[in-house]
């Protein structure tokens, strides 16, 4: 899978058109242990054309490593989409985990009826990667339909709420 250059990591902020960022986005197709090697090189077409040869780069070049992928549901409904359409999604591992994307930004919530467990709310920016940041909303309490508050900024663009159970 190809990566690209995101010049400071923020460039649709920042406007910036130089940096040190490098990103490629893996997307699994199912759940399982996934496997990477990573080819970075430096070279004349090297980002273009995957036969060009180039001077590898360290520390990157040849890195390798591994990720689980666990296997979710698709939970629209609980995101309070009964129709399915393309205003929120809702993946789940109920009592465990839950993501929710929403295209559009805005404010969210969640039904967590029959949870009685208390869960982090934290927010991942697909459009500029980074760590998960907080919002308006901290955590919520299962035990019914709760709001998960706005994104920590930008609140129009979109954005991933990931709500995981607080571990004791």
């Amino acid at each position: 899978m190809p990566g690209y250059f995101a010049a400071d990591g923020d460039a649709a902020n920042s406007s910036a058109d130089c940096g040190r960022k490098w990103r490629a986005h893996l997307s699994p197709d199912k759940p399982g242990r996934w496997t990477y090697h990573v080819s970075f090189v430096q070279g004349k077409h090297a980002a273009l054309d995957p036969s060009a040869t180039g001077k590898p780069l360290a520390p990157y070049d040849g890195k390798t490593g591994s990720f689980q992928i666990a296997a979710t549901d698709n939970a629209d409904a609980l995101a309070s989409n009964d129709k399915n359409d393309s205003s929120r999604y809702c993946l789940a591992k109920p009592g465990s985990v839950y993501l929710v994307y929403l295209p559009a930004g805005g404010a969210a919530e969640i039904d967590l009826s029959g949870m009685s467990e208390t869960f982090t709310v934290e927010w991942f920016d697909p459009r500029h990667v980074g760590p998960l940041r907080a919002g308006s909303v901290p955590k919520v309490s299962g035990g019914g339909k709760v709001a998960l508050g706005t994104p920590p900024r930008n609140p129009t663009g979109d954005w991933l709420a990931v709500i995981t159970r607080k571990l004791r």
